[in-house]
């Protein structure tokens, strides 16, 4: 009998720790339109991530259309880019967005739900040094240019 409670209760420790451990992995969308062109990528913490990737097959950028959007990540280009983040770990993702003759603003969206609570997230548009909080707003328009680069970083809230 007591080795039956031993085991119920190891196994409900074990279920909390991976509980816990589910719950820091993160992933989201950011949606890019210009016209009738859409571009979606996504990005995220994984805890189990490899430092470039995680393990699951990456998509590559592939580059077609009037618009393009990619994470830089090493060499790479990529749709999909999933960090190795642990709580304390600040981290960024380097975007750019590529649009042949635009004639129209250029639209990010993305859905905040989607981010960890206690983290703080921002997109900086390093063209025009706009910092925009994606916890507080999901949206970021801009004019048509052929080429803007912004950088998402993430960092435990309250750090500056």
């Amino acid at each position: 009998m007591s080795s039956l409670i031993l085991l119920l209760i190891s196994l409900l420790l074990v279920a909390t720790a991976i509980s816990a451990h589910a719950q820091r992995d993160w992933e989201a969308s950011l949606n890019v339109v210009a016209g009738p062109a859409r571009v979606q990528l996504h990005f995220g913490q994984k805890v189990e991530a490899m430092d470039e990737a995680d393990e699951r097959p990456t998509v590559p950028a592939l580059p077609h259309g009037t618009l393009q959007a990619h994470f830089l990540t090493g060499p790479g280009q990529y749709w999909r880019d999933i960090h190795r983040l642990t709580e304390m770990e600040n981290g960024q993702w380097r975007l750019v967005i590529r649009a042949e003759n635009p004639t129209s603003p250029i639209v990010l969206t993305w859905d905040h739900t989607a981010f960890p609570a206690n983290r703080s997230i921002e997109l900086v548009d390093m063209e025009e040094a706009v910092v925009t909080d994606m916890l507080e707003r999901e949206t970021y328009i801009y004019p048509g240019s052929s080429k803007r680069e912004f950088m998402i970083r993430i960092k435990p809230q309250g750090d500056k």
